[in-house]
C-alpha cells in the first residue's frame, strides 16, 4: 500500500501543476495596459493572442497623433511560473521586454512580472499591468 502511495503521490502532484500552468496560460490571453510605466509620458500595451505577443507603445514618431506602435511582434511561453518572451527587440520607448519573466502575480485582472536588469545593471525590472481586454 505505502508503494503505491509513493507511486500515485508524484503522479497526482504533476496533475495539479500541469492544471495551474492551463488556467495561467488562458488567464494570460488578452491586452494588457503597463500600469508601472519605464518612464512618463508613453502608454504601453501587450497583447497576448494564441501563441503570439504583441508589445506596442504610444507613438513617439512626429506628428504626435497618441497612436500606438507595435515595437515587436514574438512568440512566447509560460511555464512554471516563467513566461518566456521571444522577440526580435528587446527594447522599445525605455521599455525592455524579451527574455525570461518571472510571474509573480497572474489572475484575470492582473499581472505582475519580474525579471534581472539587462546590460550589466543591478537590480530587477518589475511591470504591474491590469487587464483592458479579453
Amino acid at each position: 500500500m505505502k508503494k503505491l502511495l509513493y507511486i500515485l503521490l508524484p503522479v497526482l502532484a504533476l496533475g495539479i501543476l500541469n492544471a495551474c500552468d492551463k488556467e495561467n496560460a488562458e488567464n494570460l490571453q488578452g491586452t494588457w495596459e503597463l500600469v508601472s510605466k519605464p518612464t512618463e509620458g508613453y502608454e504601453y500595451k501587450w497583447s497576448f493572442k494564441g501563441a503570439k505577443v504583441y508589445i506596442e507603445a504610444t507613438d513617439n514618431q512626429h506628428p504626435y497623433d497618441g497612436g500606438f506602435d507595435t515595437c515587436s511582434i514574438g512568440n512566447f511561453f509560460l511555464k512554471n511560473g516563467v513566461l518566456t518572451i521571444a522577440a526580435s527587440t528587446n527594447f522599445c520607448s525605455y521599455s525592455s521586454y524579451a527574455g525570461d519573466w518571472d510571474v509573480q502575480k497572474l489572475d484575470t485582472e492582473f499581472l505582475t512580472i519580474r525579471k534581472d536588469a539587462d546590460s550589466g545593471n543591478d537590480g530587477s525590472v518589475w511591470y504591474e499591468f491590469i487587464k483592458i481586454a479579453q
